[in-house]
């Protein structure tokens, strides 16, 4: 009876472990992959989106500050951050005040900060 309480333990322990070291190893080396964000832009008239990508070789044209994240459009086509941001110049216009382009004139009107 002890010899069948010992198997019977190792085997729930190779259980647990099969189950918990997958889960430790996730924990440690994985990064979690941020959420996608997708706009539209009015001046495009497409859907733009940032993308966090899990390895930053896997990022094209992400020359800027952030190494794992892209920034694209609907048909797949690349920006960078600076060309994201004009590309939504209602949502980034403090970066480009800063940058000098306001005010900025669409369809005949003019639209400052």
């Amino acid at each position: 009876m002890k010899t069948f309480s010992y198997y019977i333990n190792y085997f729930l322990g190779i259980l647990a472990l099969a189950f918990l070291l997958p889960l430790l190893y996730q924990y440690i080396f994985i990064k979690p992959i941020e959420k996608t964000h997708i706009f539209h832009s009015i001046l495009l008239d497409k859907f733009v989106y940032t993308e966090t990508v899990p390895y930053p070789k896997q990022a094209q044209k992400t020359e800027d500050h952030h190494d794992s994240i892209v920034y694209k459009d609907e048909d797949g086509n690349f920006y960078t951050r600076l060309e994201f941001e004009d590309a939504l110049p209602f949502i980034y216009y403090r970066n480009a005040e800063v940058r000098g382009k306001l005010p900025l004139v669409f369809n005949g009107i003019s639209y400052t900060r």
